[in-house]
C-alpha cells in the first residue's frame, strides 16, 4: 500500500476505534442525565427515544432511528454515537463541573467529527507524514482523554495489521465449524439462500473458533442476507439488509485490514441506499485491495447513485421511466405535431437510415411498446448494431445500459469508451443537415459528471468544465446547468457569476429542470432576494425541482427586504428625523461602513439637503469602504448624480464624468465576483454623458462611454447561438433560387394573443420578468426594444431578433402577414434599429421546445417612429451612430473594433456578408 494511502487508513481505523470509547461515554452521560444504567436493550432505545433523545431521533436517517431503537450501542456507527454524545441534553440539574467537564468533551467530539467528515470526503485518500502526525496525535491525544488505552493506539500506529487472537481455539469447533460453512456454501450456491443462513448461524454459535474463520462466516451470512433483495423501506432491525450491515461490521471488527469485510459494509449500505457510506466503505476495501476491478466496479457504481440522488434527478420527470408510446404522446404535445406526425417523420427516418432504425428498436425493447415486451438483453443486441453503423446515439444508449447493468455485465470502464466513442462523432448530422447529431452532446455531458464526481476516471474539474462545454456548445441543457454552477463555484474554471448567470439562463431556456432553482440560490447568495424569489415562482410554475426549505428561506428574506423597502422612505426618514439617528449611531462606530453609505444615500435623497453636502457624505463612504464592497460603483454613481444636479458648479459636468468613470473602473475590477451594477443614477448619466460623447471631437465614431446595457451580454452563449442560428437561416434562404421557398413549419399555438382593446393601464415589462420556460400570454403589458436581426422569410411568419431595454435577445415571431405585405415590412418598416412595443406580449415555447416571443394581431406592436429608432446601429451591441462600416458589405456597422471582432468571430458575420 502507497504510504501516503496507508495514512489515511490508519486515521479511518482510529476513527473506527473510538467508537469503543464513545459507547461508553454515552452510557456514563445516560446515567448521569437519569440516574439509570444502559444495559443495550430495546426498553433502553425506547426510552431514549421518547425521552431525552426525542428531537435527536426524529431528524435521524432512517436506519440510524433502527440502530437507536435496538437500544443496543453495539450497533451504533461512529456517526450516529457523535450525534447522540454532542446534541443529548440532560433534563436533570448538573454541578459546575460535570457541566465544564461535558462542555470540553463537546468540543473534542466536535474535533472528532470534523476529522471524520474531513477524512471521509479527502478526494485523494493521500495523506502526507506531515498532515498525519497532526491529525493522530490530535484524534489520539483526544481519545486518551476520553479513556482509551494509549499502548494500544501506539500500537495502531506502527503496526496496522489484524489484532491478536483473543479467544482459545478449539480444535473440535473449529472442524465443525468448516463443515457447516460448506454446507452453507454450498447452499448459498444453489440459491437457497435461507438454508445458507442457517448453516452459517449455526457456526457462528461455536465457541473457540478463530477471529480469522469466524470474519469468514460473518461476512458469508451477510452475502446471504443481501441475497434476499428487499426492497420495501427499511423498518425493523430484523431486515435482512440491517442484518448484513451488521454482520458485515462484525466481520470488520475481527480482521480490519480484510478487504472483503469493508466490501461487504459497502455491499450493506448500497443495499440501505446509503450511497455516501457505502463510497466511504468501498474506498476502503480499494485501499487495501487497489487491483480488484469488482471493488472498483462496486464503488464506481455507488458514487454515480450517491451523486444521481443529490442531484434530484430521481425527482426529474424526464429520468421515470417511461415506454416509447408515453414518449411519444410527450413528444407530441411539446412539439405541437399529432403523434400521426411524429409517426411519419420516425417511419421516414427509419427508412433512410439503417443506424437509426435500431436505435429505435432498441428504444421499443429497453423502455417497453405497445405490443413489444420489455427486453434489456435486446435492447443491448441493437444499440450494439447502431454503434458498429457508427450511430453515436446507439453508442450513448449502450454506455448506459454498461453503466446500469442492464441487459449486460455492469463495466464502468466499457460506459467510459462507448462514451468517448460518441463523442467523437460529428456533432450534426451532415454539413448540408446541421441538425443536432443526437448521442454526441449527451455523451460530451456524461463525460462532464464522470470527471467532476470521479465516477470510472480520476476525479478533475478542468476536464469536467471542458467536457460541459463542448456539451453546451452542442445544445445541452444539462451541461449548460452544471457549467454554469461550476462558474458559480470557480471548480475547474476561474469564478464568474456573470457568466454563471448566463449559462443557467440558457439552461433553463433549453428546459433544464434545475436551473430556475439554481438562478433562485445564485441571486439568494447575492443577496438579490426580489430575483431570487421571481425565479422560485418560475421554478414552481415550470413542475422545476424545488428544495423547500431553500425556498421559504428566500421568500422570508424577499419579505423582510420589501418591508426594508418601506421603512427606507424618503418622506418618512424626513418625518422621523432619521438623519440624527444615523449621527448617533455613527458616534458610536464612526468607520462602520453600512451606515457610512446608508447616511450617504440618505443625505443625497432627502431634498432640503446641500448636494455638496451627500457628496462628502458618500467621499467619507469612499475612504473606508474596501475594493470588493458590492456598492462602491454606486457610491461613485450617485456622487456623479450629485455633482451633475449641482448647476451652481462651473464644472459640474465634468466633475459628474470623472466620478462616473470612478464607478465604471470599479465595477470592472469587482468582475467576475459581482453582476454589472444596476443602478438608476449608472443608466440617468450614461444617457446624457453619451449624448454629450457624441458631440464631442473625441475619436471618430469610437463609443466611450456605455449606455447601460452591459457588455457582458455580448459573450451570453443563448444570445451567440440566436444570432448564429438566425444568420444560419439568412444564409440558406439565399441559396435557395428565386421563386423557390425556405421549408419552414409551425405548430398551433397554445394560446391567443391579441391587441388589448384599450392602451390605458398598460404596465412595463422586460425579458427577464417573464418566464421563459412557460407559455404565457402577459395581458395588460407592454413589452419595448428594438429590431437586432431583420427576417430572412415571411411565411408562415416573420422571423426576427428583438432586443429590450435591459440588452437581452429574443426571437420574435409575427404571423398573419400577407406575404406581399410581408416583404414590403421588411424593406421599409422592421428594419435594423427599429424600435418598437408590443401589447399583450406572448412568451411562447416554439416547435423547437426553445422560448420565442410570438405575435398573432400584427395590431399589437407599435412603431416609434425615425425619431426614436436607433441610427447606424451597432450590429453587435446595438450603439447608435457607429461609424465604422464593414469593408465588405458596406451595410453594418460597428462602434468599435472590438464589436467588429466579436461580430465576425463569434456571430458569423460572414455568412450574411455579401
Amino acid at each position: 500500500m502507497d504510504l501516503k494511502l496507508q495514512n489515511w487508513f490508519k486515521v479511518e481505523l482510529l476513527l473506527t476505534r473510538s467508537c469503543h470509547v464513545l459507547r461508553k461515554m454515552f452510557k456514563d452521560r445516560w446515567s448521569l442525565f437519569t440516574g439509570q444504567q444502559w444495559l443495550d436493550t430495546p426498553a433502553n432505545g425506547h426510552a431514549y427515544t421518547t425521552g431525552i433523545g426525542q428531537k435527536i431521533y426524529q431528524n435521524c436517517r432512517n436506519i440510524q432511528k433502527i440502530m437507536l431503537q435496538t437500544g443496543d450501542t453495539n450497533q451504533w456507527d461512529l456517526t450516529t454515537l457523535l450525534n447522540v454524545l454532542r446534541e443529548t441534553k440532560s433534563k436533570r440539574q448538573l454541578n459546575k463541573v460535570d457541566k465544564q467537564r461535558i462542555a470540553k468533551e463537546n468540543n473534542d467530539l466536535l474535533t472528532i467529527t470534523n476529522i471524520r467528515n474531513n477524512s471521509a470526503h479527502h478526494a485523494s485518500k493521500c495523506i502526507s507524514d506531515t498532515e498525519f502526525e497532526t491529525i493522530w496525535s490530535q484524534l489520539s491525544s483526544i481519545l486518551i482523554s476520553f479513556g482509551d488505552d494509549a499502548d494500544e493506539i501506539a500500537e495502531l500506529k506502527l503496526n496496522t495489521s489484524d489484532a491478536k487472537q483473543k479467544e482459545p481455539i478449539n480444535t473440535v469447533n473449529t472442524i465443525e465449524a468448516k463443515r457447516l460453512k460448506d454446507l452453507g456454501n454450498e447452499a448459498y450456491k444453489q440459491k437457497h439462500f435461507g438454508e445458507a443462513i442457517k448453516w452459517f448461524s449455526q457456526a457462528l454459535v461455536l465457541a473457540g473458533l478463530s477471529d480469522y474463520d469466524r470474519s469468514i462466516l460473518y461476512s458469508n451470512r451477510a452475502a446471504a442476507y443481501l441475497e434476499k433483495h428487499e426492497t420495501s423501506e427499511v423498518t425493523s432491525s430484523m431486515d435482512s439488509r440491517y442484518l448484513a450491515l451488521q454482520d458485515a461490521e462484525h466481520a470488520r471488527d475481527l480482521r480490519q485490514t480484510w478487504p472483503k469485510a469493508h466490501f461487504r459494509i459497502g455491499q450493506a449500505h448500497v443495499a440501505l441506499g446509503e450511497y455516501e457510506k457505502a463510497v466511504h466503505s468501498f474506498d476502503k476495501a480499494l485501499a487495501l485491495d487497489p487491483t480488484n476491478s469488482e471493488m472498483r466496479n462496486f464503488r464506481d457504481s455507488a458514487l454515480e447513485r450517491k451523486h444521481y440522488y443529490d442531484r434530484k434527478d430521481h425527482l426529474n420527470r424526464q429520468n421515470m421511466p417511461r415506454t416509447t408510446r408515453e414518449q411519444l404522446n410527450d413528444l407530441s404535445k411539446t412539439s405541437g405535431y399529432t403523434i400521426q406526425q411524429c409517426e411519419k417523420v420516425i417511419d421516414f427516418i427509419r427508412k433512410d437510415d439503417p443506424g437509426k432504425d435500431a436505435v429505435f428498436t432498441g428504444h421499443q425493447y429497453r423502455d417497453g411498446d405497445d405490443n413489444v415486451k420489455q427486453n434489456y438483453e435486446l435492447a443491448v443486441r441493437f444499440y450494439s448494431k447502431a454503434a458498429a453503423l457508427g450511430n453515436a446515439e446507439g453508442m450513448y444508449n449502450l454506455a448506459l445500459l454498461h453503466q446500469q447493468g442492464l441487459g449486460v455485465k455492469k463495466d464502468i470502464q466499457a460506459t467510459i469508451e462507448l462514451l468517448e466513442q460518441a463523442a467523437a462523432q460529428s456533432p450534426t448530422m451532415s454539413d448540408k443537415l446541421p441538425i443536432p447529431n443526437v448521442g454526441v452532446a449527451e455523451a460530451e455531458h456524461s463525460l462532464g459528471l464522470h470527471y467532476e464526481t470521479g465516477v470510472g476516471v480520476e476525479m478533475n474539474y478542468y476536464k469536467a468544465a471542458q467536457w460541459y462545454q463542448r456539451a453546451s456548445d452542442h445544445g445541452s441543457a444539462t451541461a449548460a446547468n452544471n457549467l454554469g454552477l461550476m462558474y458559480g463555484a470557480g471548480k475547474g474554471v476561474a469564478k464568474d457569476l456573470v457568466k454563471s448567470e448566463q449559462l443557467l439562463r440558457l439552461a433553463v431556456t433549453r428546459g433544464d429542470q434545475n436551473a430556475a432553482m439554481n438562478l433562485a440560490i445564485l441571486f439568494s447568495e447575492k443577496q438579490d432576494f426580489q430575483a431570487a424569489e421571481q425565479w422560485c415562482r418560475f421554478a414552481s410554475e415550470n413542475n422545476n425541482i424545488l428544495d423547500r426549505s431553500r425556498l421559504k428561506h428566500i421568500r422570508d428574506a424577499a419579505e423582510k427586504q420589501r418591508e426594508l423597502f418601506k421603512k427606507l422612505d424618503v418622506e418618512n426618514w424626513e418625518k422621523q428625523d432619521g438623519l440624527a439617528d444615523f449621527n448617533a449611531a455613527l458616534e458610536l462606530v464612526p468607520d462602520n461602513i453600512e451606515l457610512l453609505y446608508d447616511r450617504a444615500a440618505m443625505l443625497r435623497l432627502t431634498k432640503h439637503v446641500d448636494l455638496n453636502v451627500a457628496v462628502v457624505a458618500h467621499e467619507i463612504f469612499l475612504k473606508y469602504a474596501p475594493v470588493d464592497h458590492r456598492k462602491l460603483p454606486e457610491a461613485y454613481y450617485a456622487a456623479a448624480s450629485c455633482y451633475f444636479m449641482n448647476t451652481a458648479l462651473k464644472n459640474h459636468v465634468e466633475l459628474a464624468e470623472k466620478y462616473y468613470r470612478k464607478g465604471i473602473e470599479a465595477e470592472k475590477q469587482q468582475l467576475p465576483c459581482f453582476l454589472p451594477c444596476e443602478s438608476n443614477n449608472k443608466l440617468f448619466l450614461s444617457k446624457f454623458l453619451l449624448l454629450k460623447s457624441a458631440m464631442s471631437d473625441a475619436g471618430p465614431g469610437e463609443s466611450s462611454i456605455n449606455a447601460g446595457k452591459p457588455k457582458s451580454r455580448l459573450s451570453d452563449p443563448r444570445r451567440l447561438d440566436m444570432i448564429q442560428w438566425h444568420r444560419k437561416s439568412i444564409a440558406e434562404k439565399r441559396k435557395i433560387s428565386s421563386g423557390c421557398k425556405l421549408i419552414t413549419s409551425t405548430a398551433k399555438p397554445r394560446l391567443g394573443q391579441n391587441s388589448p382593446a384599450s392602451l390605458i393601464g398598460l404596465k412595463g415589462i422586460t425579458l427577464r420578468e417573464m418566464n421563459p420556460a412557460k407559455d404565457y400570454v402577459y395581458q395588460g403589458y407592454v413589452l419595448s426594444g428594438i429590431i437586432f436581426e431583420q427576417s430572412p422569410v415571411v411565411e408562415p411568419s416573420i422571423w426576427l431578433l428583438f432586443e429590450d431595454d435591459n440588452g437581452d435577445l429574443e426571437r420574435l415571431f409575427i404571423y398573419n402577414i400577407p406575404a406581399s405585405e410581408g416583404w414590403q415590412l421588411i424593406k421599409d418598416t422592421y428594419t435594423y434599429g427599429t424600435k418598437i412595443s408590443i401589447l399583450n406580449p406572448y412568451m411562447r415555447m416554439a416547435a423547437d421546445n426553445k422560448p420565442a416571443i410570438r405575435v398573432d394581431d400584427a395590431s399589437s406592436i407599435i412603431l416609434h417612429g425615425n425619431a426614436h429608432s436607433v441610427k447606424d446601429m451597432c450590429r453587435c451591441c446595438s450603439e447608435a451612430n457607429a461609424s465604422r462600416v464593414c469593408s465588405k458589405c458596406r451595410s453594418a456597422h460597428y462602434c468599435s473594433k472590438e464589436c467588429q471582432t466579436i461580430d465576425w468571430k463569434q456571430c458569423d458575420h460572414k455568412l450574411i456578408c455579401t
